[in-house]
């Protein structure tokens, strides 16, 4: 399984849609949320992203999608200059407005199932927006939203669960694509660097290994010094601190979906003695091995 796919297994996607709705009037609608990364999908008509900072305001036609990786302050708008009091529009379903001109809207979080901080959304811009007409490559991106936009107005059993699977996928394509395509620091950059990626395709593929700064450095073909630096560059962070993070993502994972003995998830992830492994967990994610292994953790 390649490092990318790991790290979503670890730390478990989840969408879900909260809102689906058209608006025949004026709307002006806050969804931002402390903690809890948002995304709204146009599926007709047109609205505008207005954000709380500097940045200017993103004009959204059908189809097009805007992900807030970090919660950031945002409202989506009929008009820049728009009448409507903040989340005070009315809204209706599709099915009662079907044939009334208006703008559809589809709303949701993401959340991660782990209580690490996630590499893979701290990979990604502040704002991310895929076109409905956007380049080829975001062609399965866009193939998907399409069904996303036919089943947002769709009067079936089961509507509920499918946009909620449907956005998983799109944003782990999301991912996928901007993962391919970034540059600077992060997670992103360090799997772009065919020497750095290299090396941390073989740490995730096997944790457990006795793996050292030097036998890190021998993969990528750097020497040790030259790789630490071009490491602490990429991920800011040592091999070491960066292999403890990852043992420790993954053994909470073992912890809580298996339910397996706290010594034997301290093998399976490198460590010779449950204390030791203990200690470096309780450092890391702050809460006991114990007591995820209980399901005790609030």
């Amino acid at each position: 399984m390649d490092t990318v796919s790991q790290l979503l297994q670890t730390f478990r996607l989840q969408a879900e849609v909260f809102h689906n709705a058209k608006y025949c009037n004026a709307f002006n609608i806050d969804t931002t949320v402390s903690g809890k990364a948002g995304f709204h999908l146009i599926t007709e008509g047109q609205a505008y992203v207005v954000f709380g900072d500097a940045r200017e305001p993103e004009t959204l036609a059908p189809g097009d999608l805007v992900l807030l990786p970090r919660a950031g302050e945002h409202r989506v708008v009929d008009a820049l200059d728009t009448s409507a009091p903040v989340n005070g529009s009315a809204s209706a379903r599709f099915g009662d407005v079907a044939d009334q001109a208006g703008t559809g809207l589809v709303c949701g979080y993401l959340t991660f199932d782990h209580p690490a901080s996630n590499p893979l959304m701290d990979a990604l811009p502040d704002v991310v927006i895929v076109r409905a007409s956007g380049r080829p490559a975001d062609c399965n991106v866009r193939e998907l939203l399409h069904v996303l936009v036919r089943e947002s107005v769709s009067d079936q059993p089961g509507v509920q669960v499918t946009l909620n699977r449907l956005c998983d996928v799109v944003f782990v394509l999301v991912m996928r694509e901007y993962l391919g395509v970034a540059g600077g620091r992060g997670v992103a950059a360090a799997l772009a660097d065919k020497r750095i990626g290299r090396a941390l395709d073989a740490l995730h593929a096997n944790l457990a290994a006795d793996w050292s700064v030097e036998s890190l450095a021998g993969l990528a073909a750097m020497s040790r010094a030259g790789f630490a630096a071009r490491f602490k560059a990429l991920l800011d962070t040592t091999p070491v601190a960066y292999l403890t993070a990852a043992r420790m993502q993954s053994a909470y994972r073992l912890l809580k979906d298996h339910q397996e003995p706290v010594a034997a998830v301290a093998a399976q992830v490198g460590y010779a003695t449950e204390a030791a492994f203990a200690k470096a967990f309780k450092r890391e994610l702050g809460i006991a091995p114990g007591a995820v292994r209980r399901g005790t953790v609030d």
